[in-house]
C-alpha cells in the first residue's frame, strides 16, 4: 500500500518531500532512476506556494505511476498497440525526450557538438547490424538505409540499442504504461526513426536554432481506451484546472472525487484570479476558514 506523502517547508523556506520506494520494486526503480530507498522532491524558497504545491502533486502522481507500472511489468501485465497508437506514443516519447534535454541543450555551449557525437554513436551502433554491401557503400540513400534497417531480423537486434539511447523504459514507467512484448516491439520500431530526429533537434537547439519543430506535426494523437496517463502539462491557473489534473492523474473512487470537489470549488470562489500567486498566509487563512462545528481542524488538515 502506498503511504500518503506530505509537502513540508524547510528551515530556509524551501519545499521538500520524501516518498519511500517499496521493496518489491527497488531494484528496477534504481536501474531506471538511480534512487533505491526513497524519491525526494525539492523546490527553492523563492517559489510561490501554489506553484510548489502543483509541482508536488504532479511529482506524487508520477512517482505512484512509476511504482505501479513497475509492479504491472513484474506481474507480466501489459497492453497491446495498433500501428497508429504506436506512432502516437512515439510522438509522446519525442516530446518527452526533447523536453527532458532541451534546457541543457539551449544553455550549454558544448551541447551542439555533444549531441552530434551522441547521434553519431547511435548510428554507428545501428550500422554494426548492417549488411556488408551497405557498410562498403560510400554514397548512401534513404532507400539503401530502409532496405536493411526494416528487416525483422535487424529490428530485433536494434530494439535494445534504441531502448538504451532513448530511455524508453523510463518514459513508459513515467507514463504508467506497461506494454505487451508485441506492443513494445512496435513502439520501439517507431521510436527508432524519431530518436535520430530528436537528437538532431537537440543538436540544432545547441547551435542556437530555435525554429519551430515541424516534426511534431506528423504524429497522430495518442489515446488508449481505459487508460489514464499522468498529466504532466501545465494545468492552468485555476483551482478547477488543478482539480481536473488531480482527478486524471490516477483512478480514484467516485466518493473520493466528490469529497474533494467541494474543496476545490471553494478555493476557486475564494481566489477567482487564480492560484499561482496565493501566498502561504492566504492559504492558511483559507484553510482556517474551512473549520466549522461540522468540520474539525483535523479533517481540514487531512483533506
Amino acid at each position: 500500500m502506498l503511504r500518503m506523502v506530505h509537502l513540508k517547508r524547510t528551515p530556509t523556506g524551501g519545499y521538500k518531500a520524501r516518498k519511500g520506494i517499496p521493496a518489491d520494486v527497488r531494484d528496477n526503480y534504481q536501474r531506471l532512476y538511480g534512487q533505491r530507498r526513497e524519491a525526494v522532491f525539492s523546490r527553492p524558497s523563492g517559489m510561490p506556494a501554489a506553484q510548489a504545491k502543483t509541482e508536488f502533486s504532479e511529482w506524487v502522481a508520477r512517482e505512484e505511476s512509476r511504482i505501479e507500472s513497475l509492479r504491472k511489468r513484474a506481474r507480466g501485465e501489459g497492453i497491446s498497440l495498433t500501428r497508429k497508437e504506436a506512432l502516437g506514443l512515439s510522438g509522446e516519447w519525442y516530446r518527452w525526450f526533447v523536453g527532458k534535454h532541451q534546457a541543457a541543450a539551449e544553455n550549454d555551449k558544448e551541447a551542439e557538438l555533444g549531441w552530434f557525437f551522441i547521434r553519431g554513436s547511435f548510428l554507428d551502433e545501428l550500422e554494426e547490424l548492417a549488411p556488408r554491401w551497405f557498410r562498403k557503400k560510400i554514397e548512401r540513400t534513404e532507400n539503401d538505409w530502409r532496405q536493411w534497417i526494416d528487416d525483422p531480423a535487424v529490428s530485433a537486434k536494434a530494439r535494445p540499442i534504441v531502448a538504451d539511447y532513448g530511455h524508453t523504459a523510463q518514459f513508459l514507467a513515467d507514463r504508467g504504461l506497461v506494454l505487451t512484448t508485441d506492443g513494445r516491439d512496435l513502439f520501439l520500431d517507431c521510436v527508432q526513426d524519431e530518436l535520430i530526429e530528436a537528437m538532431a533537434r537537440l543538436e540544432r537547439l545547441g547551435g542556437g536554432d530555435h525554429s519551430p519543430d515541424k516534426r511534431l506535426q506528423r504524429f497522430p494523437p495518442f489515446k488508449l481506451k481505459g487508460h489514464c496517463e499522468v498529466e504532466t502539462q501545465d494545468p492552468g491557473g485555476t483551482a478547477e484546472a488543478l482539480f481536473k489534473t488531480w482527478v486524471h492523474a490516477k483512478p480514484r473512487p467516485p466518493t473520493t472525487i466528490n469529497r474533494y470537489r467541494c474543496v476545490f470549488l471553494d478555493l476557486d470562489q475564494k481566489f477567482p484570479q487564480g492560484v499561482e500567486n496565493i501566498s502561504v498566509d492566504d492559504a492558511q487563512r483559507w484553510a482556517t476558514s474551512l473549520i466549522s462545528p461540522k468540520r474539525s481542524a483535523r479533517t481540514v488538515h487531512n483533506n
